[in-house]
C-alpha cells in the first residue's frame, strides 16, 4: 500500500494531525505504509500559494506543477509497486500521474463543493475556479478512483457534481486525532460547573464572536457560566467577564497537553458555531470524552453531531438569544444533559473512531480487490 497526504503523514502537525492517525489505523491492518512523498514541490506550493489566492489564483493544480507532481509519484509508484493507493487529501499530487493503481481518496470536500461552501473560494477568479475543478472532474472519474468522504454533505454534492456511481463513492467520519482516548469511566466525572469549551484557530469563521454575544445573554440567567478558549488569543476576549483565554496548548508538550486534556474533562458543554465547516475533527474529540455539543447545522458537523441526541444543533440564521437559551437548556435540564453525555459517548465508540474509519476502507478496499480479480 502507498500512501499520499497534504503535509507529511509522519508529522502530526499536518492537516491537524489527520494524515498521522489515517497511516497508523492503516498500518495495524495492512502493515507498512509507503509514502509518495514530494517535499520540494510542497515547500513552493505552501509559499506561493497564500500570495497566489490574494490575487485569486491557485497554483497547486497549475499544469506545470501537476506535471511535476505526476512524474515524480510515478517514480515512487514504479519502485513500491502497490495494489492500492490511498490519498488522505492533497489527491491534487495524483492529477498528473499516469498510474493505473487502484486509489482511494479520503477529504472532507471535493473542491467543486468546498469552493460554493467557504467564503474565502470566493475570491478566487472565474478562470481560476472552473480550471481546478476541470482538473479534478479528470481525477475523480477515473475508473479507478474511489471516494471515501469524511461527511454526508460532502459525500452527496461528489456525486450530484461529477455523476459518480453509488460504487464509487462511500462515506465514512475518520476518527478523533486522540493518542490516548479516554475510557469510558471519563462519563463517571461529575461536571457540576457550568463550563462552556471552545477550540479552534479561526475565530470568525467558527462563529467566536457569535459566541461571546450569547455568553453574555447566557451569564444574565446563569451567572456562573464559564467560557474556556482555546487555540487562539482573540483580542475581544480578553478581559470578559467569565472568559478564561488560554491560546494555543501543544499536543506535544506534556504540560501544554494535560491542560487541553483537564479542559476537556471539565467541560459540561463543546460550543463551536461554525458558519462554515467542511468536517469538524474537534467535536469528534469532544464526543469522546462524553461532552455534549452546541453548533449550526451546516457541513460536517450534521455527520458528527446528531441534533436532539448528542448535542443540539441551530440554523446559522439563529439569534444569539436562541443560542443562549440552548446552552442554558442543557445546563439546567439535568436529566436531558444525562442522556446526552452517554449518547455522545456512544457515538464515539460507535461511529467516531479511527478503527471504525478503519473498518470501512478495509471494506472498500476488499470491494475493489474483488472486483478486479473478477475482471
Amino acid at each position: 500500500m502507498a500512501m499520499v497526504s497534504i503535509g507529511d503523514a509522519d508529522d502530526r502537525r499536518s492537516w491537524s494531525g489527520t494524515p498521522y492517525f489515517a497511516k497508523q489505523e492503516l498500518e495495524r491492518r495492512f502493515g507498512r505504509v509507503a509514502l509518495l512523498k514530494v517535499p520540494l514541490l510542497d515547500k513552493i506550493v505552501d509559499r506561493a500559494n497564500p500570495i497566489a489566492r490574494k490575487l485569486g489564483f491557485d497554483i497547486s493544480r497549475w499544469p506545470i506543477l501537476l506535471a511535476a507532481y505526476g512524474r515524480s509519484v510515478d517514480r515512487q509508484i514504479a519502485d513500491i509497486d502497490p495494489d492500492i493507493i490511498v490519498a488522505v487529501g492533497g489527491a491534487w499530487k495524483l492529477y498528473g500521474s499516469q498510474t493505473k493503481v487502484p486509489t482511494i481518496f479520503v477529504s472532507d470536500g471535493l473542491f467543486v463543493s468546498i469552493s460554493r461552501y467557504y467564503a474565502k473560494f470566493r475570491k478566487l477568479r472565474s478562470d481560476t475556479v472552473r480550471n481546478l475543478v476541470d482538473a479534478e472532474r479528470a481525477f475523480v472519474t477515473r475508473p479507478t478512483t474511489h471516494l471515501l468522504m469524511m461527511a454526508q454533505w460532502c459525500a452527496d454534492e461528489a456525486q450530484d457534481a461529477y455523476a459518480l456511481p453509488d460504487t464509487h463513492v462511500r462515506m465514512a467520519p475518520i476518527g478523533a486525532n486522540l493518542d490516548d482516548p479516554p475510557s469510558r469511566e471519563v462519563l463517571d466525572h461529575a461536571k457540576s460547573a457550568p463550563n462552556l469549551l471552545w477550540i479552534g484557530v479561526d475565530w470568525e469563521r467558527k462563529g467566536g464572536p457569535e459566541l461571546l454575544r450569547a455568553f453574555a445573554l447566557l451569564r444574565k440567567n446563569v451567572p456562573a457560566a464559564a467560557l474556556h478558549i482555546v487555540g487562539m488569543k482573540p483580542a475581544d476576549a480578553e478581559g470578559v467577564p467569565g472568559v478564561s483565554v488560554h491560546g494555543f496548548l501543544r499536543k506535544n508538550v506534556a504540560e501544554e497537553r494535560d491542560k487541553l486534556l483537564q479542559l476537556f474533562v471539565d467541560a459540561r458543554l463543546f460550543v463551536m458555531l461554525s458558519r462554515e465547516e467542511a468536517f469538524g475533527l474537534v467535536y469528534c474529540e469532544a464526543a469522546a470524552y462524553g461532552i455534549p455539543a452546541i453548533g449550526y447545522a451546516t457541513g460536517g458537523v450534521e455527520t458528527i453531531v446528531k441534533n436532539g441526541e448528542t448535542g443540539r444543533l441551530l440554523p446559522r440564521s439563529a439569534s444569539d438569544e436562541a443560542v443562549a437559551e440552548a446552552v442554558a437548556d442543557l445546563l439546567t435540564d439535568n436529566e436531558t444533559y444525562h442522556q446526552m453525555r452517554i449518547k455522545s459517548r456512544d457515538r464515539f465508540e460507535n461511529v467516531l473512531n479511527w478503527g471504525v474509519w478503519g473498518d470501512a476502507i478495509e471494506a472498500q478496499i476488499s470491494a475493489i480487490t474483488a472486483k478486479k480479480a473478477d475482471a
